[in-house]
């Protein structure tokens, strides 16, 4: 592939990629109650009882707001610990 078609493809898919980071941005942002919501209204819809696009965008962002729960979870474990070994040294 030349550099010249990989850049006519990338522009091709860079307004997709724009949304993407939008929506990668927003959840980052989101407060801790705000993902929790999110993450309660794409388990809400269904096939069913929604637009299709609604069903379609809670399959993308569903993964999303976890792992971001996921990487606070963890985050917050890492400051605490640090926390702890600290003040264990500061106090021996």
């Amino acid at each position: 592939m030349t550099s010249k078609t990989l850049k006519k493809y990338k522009a091709e898919i860079d307004p997709f990629a724009k949304l993407y980071a939008e929506i990668e941005t927003r959840i980052e942002n989101a407060d801790g109650k705000k993902l929790a919501y999110w993450l309660k209204c794409c388990n809400a819809v269904s096939e069913t009882n929604c637009w299709w696009a609604t069903y379609r965008a809670a399959e993308i962002i569903k993964p999303l707001i976890v792992a971001e729960q996921r990487r606070r979870k963890y985050q917050t474990k890492r400051i605490r610990s640090n926390q702890v070994s600290t003040t264990k040294t500061h106090s021996t």
